[in-house]
């Protein structure tokens, strides 16, 4: 998969001078210093996916990132038609939050469902990017955000923190390609002018077998905790398969610091007692690791 295909994509905010989502929107000037990440799979195979991407915003909303979000980054998968017009049509959404892409038709050929990621515009994005998995049989890739940050201790020195943002192929056949496709991703999170990389998502970790992809692609996972109070999937409702830890965050090590991941959405429903995720989300504070004047370089350090 060295030769997935990466492309540039647009990033937009809603206009409500315009009434639309435009390119052209106003961002913050100066970088951010922390960024609480969320990431959640919202299902699309399960009916009413309006109603049930309604509900995780308003979870999103009044729990875990406030009406007036701090700088924050929400990556979605298994977004459909139907969840992703509601995710532009929300009120709070287009108030606080730019998104990349903003129309399916970005999304890997012939797939019916996608990823989306949404960064609030206390931060400024630098670029954004998909990569297609060459040799995936269910049209999955990576979405990649590039965001400017604040370097702790470094005097003004800024970085550029690279988020990706993925859903691994799925089922037991998938084994391999998972592995092949987190590998692909932690390349291009190393890429020259990137000073910190991270990568959250449904990894589709569901056996013993698929647990050291993360090590394999050179990359740290972000819990520490892996007993089953950390598991995301499994429970909602619960299955004849084993409950797990499917969903991760990983970042490339040394370029990061990590608050707790905390799983967030459990239990959560709708208003008329439908789940609203087979899948309870993650959300964890990053900050680029403090400046260390030894290690300087122009890799690391941006538009100072």
């Amino acid at each position: 998969m060295f030769g997935d295909p990466l492309y540039k994509i647009p990033v937009k905010a809603y206009s409500p001078e315009k009434q639309t989502w435009s390119s052209r929107y106003k961002s913050a000037r100066t970088p951010v210093h922390s960024l609480r990440v969320v990431t959640w799979n919202v299902d699309f195979m399960a009916p009413g996916a309006a109603p049930r991407m309604e509900c995780i915003l308003e979870h999103l909303r009044r729990r875990t990132l406030t009406e007036k979000p701090q700088p924050s980054c929400i990556l979605l998968q298994e977004l459909n038609k139907d969840s992703f017009a509601t995710l532009l049509s929300d009120p709070w959404v287009r108030e606080h939050y730019a998104i990349t892409p903003s129309d399916p038709k970005y999304w890997p050929r012939g797939s019916s469902y996608g990823v989306a990621t949404l960064v609030s515009r206390h931060a400024r994005i630098l670029s954004s990017s998909m990569l297609t998995y060459t040799g995936s049989c269910m049209g999955r890739g990576a979405l990649f955000v590039d965001v400017e940050m604040c370097i702790p201790g470094g005097d003004g020195h800024r970085g550029v923190l690279r988020i990706a943002n993925t859903h691994l192929e799925s089922l037991p056949e998938g084994q391999r390609q998972r592995s092949v496709q987190l590998s692909a991703i932690a390349r291009v999170l190393r890429a020259p002018g990137i000073t910190a990389g991270l990568v959250g998502g449904d990894m589709n970790i569901i056996s013993p077998a698929d647990e050291p992809i993360g090590s394999i692609a050179g990359l740290a996972d972000a819990c520490r905790d892996t007993s089953p109070k950390a598991f995301t999937w499994g429970h909602q409702p619960p299955t004849q398969y084993p409950p797990g830890r499917l969903d991760r965050v990983y970042t490339l090590p040394g370029t990061l610091d990590t608050g707790r991941v905390k799983v967030i959405g459990k239990g959560l429903k709708t208003g008329r007692g439908a789940w609203a995720s087979d899948h309870r989300g993650l959300a964890v504070l990053v900050t680029l690791r403090a400046y260390d004047e030894s290690s300087c370089d122009e890799c690391r350090h941006v538009g100072q």
